[in-house]
């Protein structure tokens, strides 16, 4: 016994030499979890502008922007009546051209304060959860429908990112589209926003 326990005694500094090690590879591991979960959403988001490309084909109709919204919660039936505004949160700046180098072009996300984290169990990070994108249509035969039958399009795809039914219940397409049926006399188009909920919600490393 008293061999074994010297020998157990000469082991030991190694063995705190290999404690340190696996702390460091379990860190190492985590940041590179991240890492990559930062670069699949990445790809994520140029497959998703990609598949609007091919949506939007239509010399008819124009995108003037695309946003990552975050916490986005789709409006019920009686806002939709009034049209009230979603408060979904925006994730990049929209000055991000003209940001000083150096900064970052995302806007910070606001943290649950200390109250309503007691009350919660676990808070969860904000995710990018649908896809804001904003546009034009001009005068043609099917007026404002010919961006409805891109919305139908794009409903009825197969393995499409974008989901229509939350908790069970199916979107009506004025929860997701928003337009400007007319065109006014001294205009040549008139605007659209059309808001698509993504299937898997991208959440944000901060």
């Amino acid at each position: 016994l008293k061999e074994i326990q010297a020998e157990v005694s000469s082991l030991e500094p190694y063995e705190r030499q290999l404690k340190g090690l696996q702390a460091d590879q379990r860190k190492l591991d985590e940041a590179s979890d991240v890492l990559s979960g930062i670069l699949e959403n990445r790809y994520r988001s140029v497959e998703t502008i990609d598949l609007l490309r091919t949506y939007f084909t239509s010399e008819i109709v124009w995108l003037s922007s695309v946003e990552d919204l975050v916490n986005y919660v789709p409006l019920d039936k009686e806002a939709a009546k009034t049209k009230k505004k979603n408060d979904a949160g925006k994730y990049v700046k929209d000055a991000f051209v003209g940001t000083t180098y150096g900064t970052s072009s995302l806007i910070p996300i606001s943290q649950p304060s200390s109250k309503s984290k007691s009350k919660s169990r676990k808070s969860e990070a904000p995710k990018i959860n649908a896809i804001k994108v904003q546009g034009y249509w001009r005068a043609n035969k099917s007026s404002q429908n010919v961006v409805y039958k891109i919305l139908e399009e794009i409903k009825s795809a197969e393995d499409s990112p974008f989901v229509f039914e939350i908790d069970g219940n199916a979107l009506d397409d004025n929860e997701i589209l928003q337009i400007q049926s007319t065109i006014p006399a001294d205009e040549y188009k008139a605007p659209f926003t059309m808001t698509l909920p993504l299937a898997n919600p991208i959440t944000i490393t901060q």
